[in-house]
């Protein structure tokens, strides 16, 4: 196994840009086509992440979804670590 350099951490407090916004949007609409989102907690989500205004709010959205094959949004490392900061991916 190779070691990757670490990469810089992105405190939750960070702000988030509207791409990272829109991705959130697209990653819940996955989830909700696999069946891990109804239809209101999609909804629910959507709109908050739309508002969302640092990486931690939108860690929040999907802490307690899996990581799905491909995606790797810049503030999946903040729900992993529970909050504290995430690497920029």
């Amino acid at each position: 196994m190779v070691d990757e350099p670490e990469r810089p951490r992105v405190p939750a407090e960070m702000r988030a840009s509207d791409q990272e916004r829109d991705r959130a949007v697209r990653l819940l609409g996955e989830h909700a086509a696999l069946g891990r989102l109804t239809l209101a907690e999609l909804e629910e989500r959507v709109s908050a992440a739309l508002v969302a205004r640092t990486h931690g709010e939108l860690a929040a959205l999907t802490r307690d979804l899996p990581p799905l094959a491909g995606w790797s949004p810049s503030w999946a490392a903040l729900t992993a670590a529970g909050g504290s900061g995430c690497r920029v991916l």
